[in-house]
């Protein structure tokens, strides 16, 4: 098997150099921090709560829409 002759000198002069991250230190008011600390049920019941609010605030709207249009209100 051929190895490129500067293979162990170029892998273990990398293998120092620490990874540069953008933000040393995680925002936690960060939602994509928050949310991916949560377990899978808690995700699931987040999901399914935000799925009910926005059907019940179109059902009101729409009710509203049209109590207004019929002259109800």
């Amino acid at each position: 098997m051929k190895q490129h002759h500067n293979f162990d000198e170029l892998a273990f002069s990398r293998s120092n150099i620490p990874l540069q991250s953008t933000n040393s230190s995680p925002n936690k008011s960060n939602s994509r921090y928050w949310f991916s600390h949560l377990k899978v049920g808690q995700k699931i019941g987040i999901g399914y709560a935000l799925i009910l609010s926005i059907a019940v605030l179109g059902t009101s709207i729409g009710f509203l829409r049209g109590c207004l249009k019929s002259g109800w209100l």
